[in-house]
């Protein structure tokens, strides 16, 4: 489990990738012309400001198992650690131009992957699900 910046942040908040599973962030979080998604945001003006970084919880067979609470606090820990939780200005910034603002729960995501895995999502295919508070909405 690894967090790295594309772009450290100006005080203007951060996005930040997340990945696991059992495939690369660099594999995944490409479009269809194979172009890669952080960095096209760090090459867009307006994100010039905005920190973009990429956390991957790189999960199979090999890699053991990790329940959903570990992982969530391995990404807490990275993210405290590299500076994007524990700037206070860029939180209260980035919280005031959230629709929901505050910071989504351990149970909210996990709720989510809790779904992904069972049964009844089992038509569910090759998709992306954003869990960001309204961020994409507004």
């Amino acid at each position: 489990m690894k967090g790295v910046w594309i772009q450290p942040s100006r005080g203007q908040g951060v996005v930040v990738f997340l990945h696991g599973v059992l495939s690369s962030a660099e594999g995944c979080f490409k479009n269809s012309n194979g172009q890669y998604w952080p960095q096209m945001l760090n090459a867009e003006i307006d994100f010039e400001d905005i920190g973009i970084y990429v956390y991957e919880c790189r999960m199979g067979i090999l890699a053991g198992n990790y329940t959903v609470g570990e992982a969530a606090d391995a990404l807490r820990e990275g993210l405290i650690n590299d500076g994007v939780l524990n700037n206070p200005k860029a939180n209260a910034q980035f919280l005031a131009n959230l629709p929901m603002g505050r910071w989504g729960k351990v149970e909210e995501i996990g709720a989510l992957a809790c779904y992904l895995c069972s049964e009844s999502a089992g038509f569910i295919t090759g998709t992306d699900i954003l869990i960001d508070g309204g961020w994409t909405a507004k």
